[in-house]
């Protein structure tokens, strides 16, 4: 894709879509592919495997992340759309909310609030 050989539509059903081009295995040397994005008050992040980017539409993903208000809800919306999809392994989904707190407000909090699901067969 990156290079306009082959569409998005494409690379859904591409033979080598689930090659694994890098990981992270704990050797002294890592490369890993890093995109640094200034985080605003409102903004929603979903870090997902696969088994659930590969199975829901960007507008399926897109209605769940705009119409669903609690993280965890959102959670299990993309979780069920994903095995609606016909997912049965490897999905996993944790989808993160910037939100505007005084150092009062989070003093004894958790920084980070961790809920979602995972899948596997």
């Amino acid at each position: 894709m990156d290079e306009g050989r082959i569409t998005q539509e494409e690379a859904q059903s591409h033979p080598q879509s689930d090659v694994l081009l890098r990981s992270l295995d704990g050797g002294p040397e890592v490369d890993p592919d890093l995109t640094l994005r200034e985080a605003q008050v409102g903004d929603r992040y979903v870090l997902c495997t696969r088994g659930l980017w590969g199975l829901v539409s960007a507008e399926g993903m897109h209605n769940a992340l705009t119409t669903e208000h609690e993280p965890e809800e959102t959670v299990r919306r993309l979780m069920d759309m994903a095995r609606r999809g016909g997912g049965a392994y490897n999905i996993t989904c944790c989808v993160l909310d910037v939100v505007e707190a005084s150092p009062k407000e989070l003093l004894g909090q958790p920084a980070i609030k961790v809920t979602g699901q995972e899948q596997r067969s």
